[in-house]
C-alpha cells in the first residue's frame, strides 16, 4: 500500500511528520509539496510516560538516499486522575502520621501524670 507523508518545517535535515494519506489521490504531490511516498509506517515502541512522535531525516539534497522515518518519544503529562490519586494517597499518609503522633503524645502525657502520682503518694 502506498502511504504519502507530509512534514513541517525542517530543522537540521529533519521534521515532524503532520499528515498520513493512505492510498493517495492524484495531484497530491502538487497540492502537498512537503511529502514523499513510502510503503510502510514502522511501528513505534510502547514506553509508559511517554508518547511517539513520528519523525523524518531527510536526506541532504545531493543524495540519493530515501528519507529515513523514526519516533521521537516525549513525556506525557500526568493525568487529572493520576495526579488526584497522588494527593489522595500525600494526604492519607500525612493524616496517618498526625493520628500516630496524637497518640503518641496522649501517652505522653499519661506517663507523666502516672509519675506525678507515684512522686506525690
Amino acid at each position: 500500500m502506498s502511504i504519502y507523508l507530509t512534514y513541517g518545517e525542517p530543522i537540521n535535515g529533519r521534521a515532524k511528520i503532520f499528515n498520513q494519506y493512505m492510498n493517495p489521490f492524484e495531484g497530491l504531490e502538487e497540492s502537498e509539496p512537503n511529502g514523499f511516498m513510502i510503503e510502510e509506517i514502522p511501528e513505534p515502541e510502547t514506553r509508559d510516560g511517554f508518547s511517539s512522535m513520528l519523525m523524518v531525516k531527510l536526506p541532504s539534497e545531493s543524495s540519493e538516499d530515501k528519507p529515513e522515518l523514526y519516533y521521537d518519544y516525549v513525556a506525557s503529562p500526568e493525568t487529572e486522575e493520576t495526579q488526584l490519586s497522588k494527593i489522595q494517597r500525600q494526604i492519607d499518609t500525612l493524616t496517618a502520621q498526625a493520628a500516630a503522633l496524637e497518640t503518641g503524645q496522649e501517652m505522653q502525657e499519661d506517663v507523666i501524670t502516672e509519675i506525678v502520682m507515684h512522686v506525690y503518694e
